[in-house]
């Protein structure tokens, strides 16, 4: 009996090893399918998971206890890459870390992710079955399959590798943690000594292109969360509306976001800068600053208002006026809502006639995993569809308005966004075979301006990207702008270092810096990286001491 029960347990040990080796087998098929480097990544995939194997056999059966929890360990950090690099189209990455605290944004998908993670916590846990193997046999396949990886990330590149991403991921964690150190004394040392920042009048600056009104116009900045132009262009007509003022409108093709996510894309482009995390300070002029020395009142409206930490962070970004409106929404605001809110806004400041508005906000609504709660693309079988359909209806409600409300016939909209669509799996399924990115945060993004009576042009930014929206925005309504802004007005033409920092996208605490020069995203190398860290890093620093 006894040996007829522990035949029976090495079957079952044997069957739960088969399950335990078949998920990640799975994901890495599933992660690495349409991804540029695949091929690359299914193969060093497979190559860890044999690696895994031979050193599961090898420890064991001379120690169990210890080999099991090695396997655990294993297994589960390369089910969770795959899963991620499935869903997220990359492996675990500090962008992804650093945005944890708001991962209730997507809830849309919450069931799925949870049932995964799930599944993946128990399946790695399972108990496995040794494999025996002589020492040197076993040594020397364990070295075959390790030596077979290290080869594979030779000739691709190393990040096709779970094990070399999540050493990359440790590494640059511990880079932050000196790089927050090094900023909190760069700007204890230099707070209130900082160099006299400059004003670039708007009479010194030659150009074409001026806001020909004689009175001040009310402006309107609109960021839309997450918005590549290839979703406007789309010939399944998702967003019709966005495309025909683009058409009627001065507006700007061949521009690309120069950050991400929205805790730096917002921010950034208001002072045209960097920041090297969610939510760093910049005590630097900003676009708002501008707008209100002219006269202008400023109000900045935040869909969020259950996002804390952003919202305490935008409040104190130097507008006259924040809404946050709580007291009226149960949960954060819809597009269909907000457009709503920013008409009201904007029509009930235009009573008195008192001064004008800039009034700046962003949508919430086409956020990664949301579908709309309003109205549907075509069937409604396609969530990513449906948000940006939705977002478009609101817009083009709230232009109709704009048009027919003549306090409102003053009026300057701008359209753009905080930063491109995420490449996650649904943009991939969505676009897949019609669109094919080149980077999973940087992509061309729509930027235009529009007001009653404007001449439709489309100006080529030639790859410059959202660090120029601030002086671009600055200059055609005739107002200075501080040396302090890193870009420069898309109206006027630029060669040089400064192109070069134009036509940059970074994320700095992703250690992710390309070029974007005639609309090709291409990873910085050797000294043209080295020249544009060295630069962020310390223009990060300078901004939080205000210098």
């Amino acid at each position: 009996m006894k040996k007829m029960s522990e035949e029976k347990r090495q079957k079952v040990l044997a069957a739960l090893t088969v399950v335990k080796y078949l998920l990640p087998a799975i994901l890495i098929l599933m992660g690495s399918l349409g991804k540029k480097q695949g091929i690359f990544t299914a193969l060093s995939g497979f190559l860890e998971l044999g690696t895994i194997i031979m050193l599961t056999g090898l420890l064991i059966d001379r120690h169990r206890k210890i080999g099991q929890r090695v396997n655990n360990i294993c297994i589960l950090i390369l089910n969770v890459q795959f899963a991620v690099l499935y869903f997220g189209n990359t492996f675990l990455s500090m962008i992804m870390m650093t945005n944890l605290h708001a991962i209730s944004a997507l809830k849309g998908k919450a069931g799925i992710y949870i049932g995964t993670g799930i599944l993946i916590l128990v399946s790695s846990l399972l108990p496995v079955r040794g494999f025996s193997f002589k020492k040197k046999p076993g040594m020397a396949a364990f070295l075959a399959f390790l030596a077979g990886d290290l080869l594979v990330c030779a000739l691709s590149l190393p990040g096709v590798s779970a094990f070399y991403s999540l050493g990359n991921l440790a590494f640059l964690s511990a880079k932050l943690q000196m790089r927050r150190m090094s900023v909190s004394q760069v700007a204890a040392a230099e707070s209130g000594n900082g160099r006299e920042i400059r004003y670039v009048s708007a009479e010194s600056r030659q150009t074409a292109y001026r806001y020909p009104g004689r009175k001040k116009p009310d402006v309107v900045l609109i960021f839309t969360e997450g918005c590549s132009q290839n979703i406007v262009d789309d010939e399944r007509d998702i967003m019709p509306n966005v495309r025909k003022y683009e058409e009627s409108s001065l507006n700007f093709t061949n521009y690309y976001n120069h950050t991400a996510a929205t805790y730096r894309g917002i921010p950034d482009q208001l002072c045209s800068g960097f920041t090297y995390e969610n939510m760093d300070d910049i005590h630097l002029p900003s676009m708002q600053q501008m707008f209100e020395e002219d006269g202008y009142e400023t109000t900045f409206i935040n869909p969020e208002p259950y996002q804390k930490d952003f919202a305490v962070h935008l409040s104190k970004m130097g507008f006259d006026n924040y809404i946050s409106d709580k007291e009226n929404y149960q949960e954060n605001l819809s597009d269909k809502q907000m457009y709503e809110l920013v008409y009201n806004t904007l029509s009930e400041a235009k009573e008195d006639d008192a001064k004008p508005q800039l009034l700046v906000f962003y949508t919430f609504g086409t956020h990664a995993s949301m579908d709309s709660p309003d109205e549907q693309f075509d069937d409604g079988e396609n969530a990513f569809l449906n948000k940006f359909y939705n977002l478009d209806v609101q817009f083009g409600t709230f232009m109709d308005k704009v048009k027919a409300d003549p306090r409102l016939k003053n009026t300057v909209v701008i359209f753009t966004t905080d930063h491109a669509t995420y490449k996650d799996d649904d943009f991939t399924n969505t676009f897949d075979g019609i669109y094919e990115r080149q980077h999973g945060f940087c992509d061309e993004v729509p930027f235009f301006i529009w007001y009653n009576g404007v001449k439709h042009e489309d100006l080529d930014a030639g790859g410059r990207t959202s660090l120029d929206l601030a002086p671009t925005i600055l200059d055609y309504l005739g107002l200075p702008y501080p040396d302090s802004f890193c870009g420069s007005s898309l109206f006027s033409d630029v060669s040089g270092e400064q192109r070069m920092l134009e036509t940059t996208f970074t994320i700095p605490v992703n250690d992710d810096y390309s070029s974007t020069d005639g609309g090709e995203i291409i990873p910085y190398q050797g000294d043209d990286r080295t020249s544009i860290t060295d630069f962020v890093e310390d223009y990060c620093s300078r901004a939080r001491a205000g210098e």
